[in-house]
């Protein structure tokens, strides 16, 4: 093992300076490749994932029109245009493959993960320092939630051009020259497009200076002034967009001022207290109200930790030009997320930390370092023993980051993971939404029922709940869950649309179309409305009427794709096949891996005829869900319809070894039996289609008594 040492020594020793560091470039995207490999297996979450990408219309066309939209308004009370931008060039090329998007993520990680190691080489961190600092951000488990998270594109998005942006600075600083100076500032426009944390910049810019003693004189300062209007410019825009607006739509009050100070605390203190101690991560931690109640001792450790951290600051401008850039560093970049400014409930989040930590990264290598070059240098043996822990710690972290990653597989994993280390409400109400939408209806109803038990005044719980209970057929229950939630936040159109399917159910239209305009009249034109409307008429064969709406619905919100299934179906009812498959395509095409589409498109290729398309779309179907008997029964009825007998037994037989309950699989395979001059095998299946309740003509046992000579075929 020495000996290998030793030869690694000498090996390293031997190479230039640019080959160290592509060798150790190279670890480093080896070690983000390790950590984050799960993602490849990971689909998207109902947390932010559903309104920004795959039920977000604005990507799904890809225009100059609607790039300018991207631009010109915020999303959700957020302006981040490149984000979206980037959404809708993966929408163009991958629809909704969640491998792809997370493996942008990934790439945009790796690729912040190099300029860290290149940044702290510019500074003369040494190559020990700028690959630890960069291992430790590769491979934190704080910064699993930044990378696997496919809404927080905009983390790993502005974090790569901010730091893109800092690494030209640095160049800029060392050989001024215009070309570095404009790149650095065109990056740093495109790091704000991103997320509005990114205004940190122009501050961290005076930082480097400090760090690499660049002079500080009127020419700095006013190389700095186009960063800081930049800055001012879009810290007002987020501020417009994004605080108070933001919590009244989503139904959220203001907390106090002493709440806010200590959210402020908390925000401070939380992540290096998580950085060191790495335990009990989760993608949504209690609200600081309901951190408060842990007692009057809670609240002044973390006072007192913040005023060591400040004091430890404070004492370093002078002793340390390190630690004062690193804690500096930490303390101005967490500032946007620290609750200063109530920009939601202050709860802290792991994301937040993506680009702060790298301060405190930077603090512990150098620390490390000078360790290595002072104490630990006339000790050899304590020197390895030291490196071997050193390396056993950051082989830890990397497990515990991969071991987030893998959480990060599904919903339901996600928010299990987290109510297993923090009951909140948020993670009982979307691990609900998920059991529901699975059809585990008692499942879901326990989970928004403690999501009410932690926030009683939860509107988004109580109208979860009442749709859990509708689904259930208890109406009763659901009407009054939807009161409920109407009288704790009455301008939403929830409640009145959930009333409105309560009356659809019970067959009293004019009670339901009474709650659907009662949502308009309070100005809503969600598709939601239009869609229920057009649902009604074509329940109550109101073809025309139903085609408007369901229209009206799909150019509202083009990724729904329950409005194209019930639009192509009143094509198909009035005999608009052609119609009915060119609507299930664009389904397709919004989501081309739900079975329902594919088999419905399989259905209506029957009625035309298009025997190819079908093949194809069968063969499809049965990659999305191998054990689709409709989808084996579609292709049996295309075999059957081209004379193709014995291929057709094979189809049907596959059916019925999925779901051998269904009466006219047998029946179709009876008539098969018949034709192919099986009297004994036709006999059988229709003796049980007939007991599973499928209709077999007097005719047909007629003929069994006298089976047709044997056909070609």
């Amino acid at each position: 093992m020495e000996a290998f040492a030793e030869k690694s020594r000498v090996f390293l020793l031997n190479l230039t300076k640019r080959e160290k560091t592509l060798l150790l470039a190279a670890a480093l995207l080896l070690v983000n490749a390790v950590v984050y490999y799960p993602l490849l297996d990971s689909s998207f979450c109902n947390l932010d994932d559903h309104v920004l990408v795959y039920a977000n219309p604005d990507i799904m066309t890809f225009s100059l029109d609607n790039v300018k939209k991207f631009f010109t308004r915020p999303h959700m009370g957020l302006y981040h245009p490149l984000v979206t931008l980037s959404y809708a060039v993966e929408y163009r090329f991958f629809k909704l493959f969640a491998p792809v998007y997370h493996l942008t993520n990934l790439f945009l990680h790796m690729g912040s993960t190099l300029l860290v190691f290149l940044i702290f080489q510019a500074v003369g961190g040494g190559f020990f320092v700028a690959f630890l600092t960069a291992t430790l951000f590769a491979a934190h488990p704080l910064h699993v939630e930044s990378v696997a998270w496919v809404s927080e594109r905009k983390d790993v998005l502005y974090a790569f051009f901010y730091l893109f942006s800092l690494l030209f600075y640095l160049k800029h600083a060392g050989r001024p020259k215009l070309k570095y100076y404009l790149i650095s500032l065109f990056l740093f426009i495109f790091s704000l497009l991103s997320k509005p944390m990114a205004v940190t910049l122009p501050v961290i810019l005076f930082l480097a200076d400090y760090l690499i003693n660049k002079k500080f004189d009127r020419r700095s300062a006013l190389e700095k002034a186009p960063y800081l209007a930049l800055a001012v410019v879009f810290a007002a825009v987020a501020l417009l967009s994004h605080a108070k607006p933001r919590l009244e739509a989503a139904g959220l009050s203001t907390y106090t001022v002493l709440t806010n100070a200590y959210g402020f605390i908390l925000n401070v203190i939380f992540y290096p207290i998580k950085t060191f101690w790495p335990a009990k991560l989760a993608n949504v931690y209690p609200e600081i109200t309901e951190l408060l109640p842990q007692g009057t001792m809670h609240v002044i450790l973390y006072i007192l930790m913040f005023i060591t951290l400040v004091s430890a600051l404070a004492y370093s401008f002078r002793r340390s030009k390190i630690v004062f850039f690193g804690l500096s560093w930490y303390l101005l970049t967490i500032l946007p997320a620290s609750n200063i400014v109530q920009f939601g409930l202050g709860i802290p989040a792991d994301r937040y930390s993506y680009v702060p930590l790298i301060g405190i990264f930077f603090v512990v290598s150098v620390f490390l370092a000078r360790l290595d070059a002072g104490v630990l240098y006339k000790y050899p043996l304590l020197r390895k023993t030291s490196f071997a822990a050193l390396a056993s710690v950051v082989l830890l972290l990397a497990l515990s980051a991969r071991e987030r990653a893998e959480v990060w597989k599904d919903t339901a994993t996600l928010f299990s993971d987290s109510l297993s280390k923090h009951e909140t409400s948020v993670a009982y109400n979307n691990r609900g939404v998920i059991y529901h939408n699975k059809g585990f209806l008692d499942m879901a109803i326990s989970d928004f029922k403690n999501a009410i038990r932690i926030n009683p005044g939860s509107p988004l719980a109580y109208l979860n709940l009442g749709n859990a209970h509708l689904n259930k057929g208890n109406y009763e229950e659901a009407f009054r869950y939807y009161k409920i939630s109407n009288y704790l936040d009455p301008g939403k159109e929830g409640p009145f649309i959930g009333i409105s399917n309560i009356y659809q159910h019970l067959k009293d239209f004019t009670k339901a179309f009474e709650y659907l305009d009662r949502a308009v009249e309070l100005g809503h034109e969600s598709f939601m409305i239009d869609y229920n409307k057009g649902s009604i008429y074509a329940y109550l064969k109101k073809h025309g009427k139903a085609e408007s709406e369901l229209a009206a619905a799909i150019e509202k919100n083009p990724s729904f794709v329950l409005s194209y299934l019930a639009l192509a179906k009143v094509y198909y009812e009035t005999g608009r096949h052609a119609e009915a498959a060119k609507t299930l395509e664009k389904a397709a095409r919004v989501d081309p891996r739900d079975p329902e589409i594919c088999e419905n498109l399989a259905q209506v290729y029957l009625k035309l005829r298009d025997y190819e398309k079908l093949d194809d779309t069968v063969s499809r179907c049965l990659r999305l869900n191998p054990r689709s008997d409709r989808s084996f029964q579609l292709r049996g009825d295309a075999y059957t319809e081209l004379g193709r007998y014995d291929e057709a037994v094979q189809q049907y037989t596959q059916a019925i070894s999925i779901n051998p309950k269904i009466g006219i699989y047998f029946a179709k395979r009876a008539i098969l039996h018949y034709n192919l001059k099986d009297a004994a095998n036709a006999r059988k299946d229709a003796l049980k289609a007939k007991k599973l309740g499928a209709v077999i003509g007097n005719s047909f046992w007629k003929d069994l008594k006298n089976p047709p000579a044997a056909r070609e075929h």
